[in-house]
């Protein structure tokens, strides 16, 4: 049986959002893990809970200090192309579910 979806909206309460967190937090853990035993690459995520605690979720076999090692060898071009080719998906995904997205004001420096 497919599951319900569900409308992803702001929660109201402070109570709320840390609860939705919490548990979406698991679910990215396992993806992060997924993603790092599939595809043999080193990630590292890092979120912040909605008291401001930093949580930091990493692959399989990642460590910190290579992963921002590695994007640290990277060049700043090569990082603002990247960061451009994901706005863009970003965009043409909202734009899918009917949102507007304002790329002026993500890709603004500062």
């Amino acid at each position: 049986m497919a599951r319900e979806k569900v409308e992803v909206t702001r929660k109201a309460t402070a109570n709320k959002r840390q609860g939705t967190f919490t548990k979406r937090k698991k679910g990215l853990t396992k993806k992060v893990r997924e993603l790092s035993i599939l595809c043999g690459v080193q990630v590292a995520l890092l979120a912040f809970s909605p008291s401001g605690k930093p949580n930091l979720i990493l692959g399989e076999n990642s460590f910190l200090g290579d992963v921002l090692n590695a994007y640290a060898k990277t060049s700043p071009r090569e990082r603002e192309k990247s960061k451009h080719g994901h706005l863009k998906s970003l965009n043409k995904s909202c734009q899918k579910q009917g949102h507007e997205m304002n790329m002026e004001l993500l890709t603004a420096e500062g």
